[in-house]
């Protein structure tokens, strides 16, 4: 499945990009993540890796992921390493500043891994609710760059 948002934030691209680069705004931004590790800790640079741990109902999940792509204010690019909830799982965020505000595009795409579709009674609604997830790190990241302070 694909799931992509275009949304402008009200907020320079400069203040985006380090919430997209801060690992500690993972589960900030997807409501069903509940911790992110960082390999190696700090900001999310290229060839970074996360072990990102979540639950769906009442399923318990882990998912994989490494940074092929961080460009500066530009672009954000991650996808799945085998193991983990997804057979397939990427994320790109592009930021285009617009004045003083953001045009920020993403795009995931995702699909389950078969043993984890055995699991769930609903698949159908189970996909439903990562696509949600998915939408929901849109309004998460618009809210937390626009309530983040501008610097004096």
């Amino acid at each position: 499945m694909k799931v992509e948002d275009t949304f402008e934030i009200d907020a320079p691209r400069w203040t985006v990009w380090k919430v997209l680069v801060d690992p500690s705004y993972i589960p900030k931004l997807f409501p069903e993540i509940i911790t992110a590790e960082m390999e190696p800790p700090g900001e999310i640079t290229v060839g970074s890796r996360t072990k990102v741990y979540g639950k769906i109902g009442k399923i318990r999940f882990e998912i994989y992921l490494e940074f092929p792509r961080v460009e500066n204010e530009v672009c954000l690019m991650s996808r799945q390493l085998p193991g983990g909830l997804f057979q397939l799982f990427s994320q790109a965020v592009f930021l285009e500043a617009v004045g003083m505000q953001t045009r920020v595009k993403t795009s995931f795409e995702f699909a389950l891994v078969p043993e984890y579709a055995a699991k769930v009674t609903d698949v159908a609604l189970f996909e439903k609710t990562v696509t949600n997830n998915l939408h929901a790190y849109a309004r998460n990241l618009k809210e937390i760059c626009e309530l983040l302070p501008l610097p004096s």
